[in-house]
């Protein structure tokens, strides 16, 4: 990489431009930096490490920065070193710092053989992190500790159903009671199925003077009373959930052939083995979708209605939910189940409520 040029078209960028083209340029300059010196930090606390006992230690130190982001570094150090094919990619300014983070999340929880095998596989990983950000490269990751363990990530939900934690607590300093649990991803679901079904049903009509009107907290304050409408017996049993659990199973006919199965959307972001599904499925309505080269091959119900709606059906929306987990909007991570459904082509101008048509989209982006 020409570093000097690089270092001159960013220093010398004027923040008024209104040129989109070089702003971009400048964008692109800008990764490149941050990609070598991710590259040079991880070289600098490797050094570090010959010369220092404590070397995170050193570097926060010598450079004023948390022990968390030196303890950091020094993490992608001792994994470019196990893993060379990653440290000459980091160094070739090919990936960047964050790729190692998702590696080393990658290897946490693995047996020192699978750890290994991981390892073993980072060549191949690093052809896949040079063209994709480290969100994707995180899915390319999990497939491959997935494949590394005989049990498809059994042992890991085992171990998460082992770990659930209730605690409670009086906040000295509101005099709250507080409430705080860790569950397993299954749990999870159950739980938060129960109470958006719960909190739908007691607020479809109205709701407590005491809401806030920041929406966000508004939605907290009615989950905590779905969940005390669920808990205490005060002379009213709380309302059924209208609908089971609806589960998307999105199977892509472009995946390599190892792939682990289907894509599920579980409705929250949390990771489950797929075995899973056979659990759910007397509890839960799962759908499947089938696509090949982004275009739907099969998926249930009718998806495009033409003029005769404005407002977009369940089976639209269960397309559009395997499409785009969050906003449609590329950065955002608000979670689909928050968007609004928006006709590309608004309806006002004459567009259809068709699915070529509908996009998820957060109120921000709206």
């Amino acid at each position: 990489m020409d570093l000097t040029g690089v270092v001159e078209r960013v220093a010398s960028f004027d923040a008024s431009c209104h040129d989109r083209d070089l702003i971009l340029s400048v964008a692109r300059d800008v990764a490149r930096l941050r990609r070598w010196l991710d590259g040079r930090d991880t070289a600098v606390i490797g050094a570090l490490g010959r010369v220092s006992s404590y070397p995170e230690k050193s570097l926060a130190d010598a450079t004023r920065v948390p022990l968390r982001r030196a303890s950091r570094s020094k993490e992608r150090a001792d994994l470019a070193a196990a893993a060379p094919a990653l440290g000459d990619a980091l160094t070739d300014g090919a990936i960047d710092g964050e790729h190692l983070d998702v590696f080393n999340r990658g290897l946490r929880g693995l047996d020192p053989a699978q750890r290994q095998a991981l390892l073993d596989d980072a060549a191949r990983l690093v052809g896949i992190a040079a063209y994709v950000d480290a969100d994707e490269f995180a899915k390319a990751v999990k497939t491959a500790t997935d494949r590394v363990r005989a049990d498809n990530g059994m042992d890991t939900f085992e171990r998460q159903r082992r770990d659930t934690r209730l605690r409670s607590w009086v906040d000295k300093t509101t005099g709250m009671w507080r409430l705080s649990g860790t569950f397993d991803p299954l749990t999870g679901l159950r739980l938060a199925a129960r109470l958006k079904a719960v909190k739908e049903e007691l607020f479809r009509t109205a709701q407590p003077d005491t809401s806030p009107t920041d929406p966000i907290e508004r939605d907290q304050h009615l989950a905590a009373h779905a969940l005390v409408a669920l808990v205490l017996p005060d002379g009213q049993a709380a309302p059924a959930p209208a609908n089971r659990a609806e589960f998307v199973a999105l199977i892509d006919g472009t995946q390599p052939p190892d792939a682990n199965g289907p894509l599920i959307d579980w409705g929250l972001p949390v990771e489950l083995p797929v075995e899973i599904l056979a659990m759910l499925a007397p509890q839960a309505d799962v759908h499947g979708i089938v696509l090949w080269n982004g275009l739907v091959l099969h998926a249930p119900g009718r998806l495009d209605l033409g003029r005769a709606t404005r407002i977009a059906n369940r089976a639209q929306r269960r397309v559009l939910r395997g499409w785009y987990p969050t906003c449609a909007v590329p950065g955002c991570t608000t979670r689909f189940d928050d968007c609004r459904i928006h006709h590309v082509t608004w309806w006002r101008h004459g567009g259809v409520t068709d699915l070529a048509n509908l996009l998820p989209v957060c109120s921000h982006h709206h």
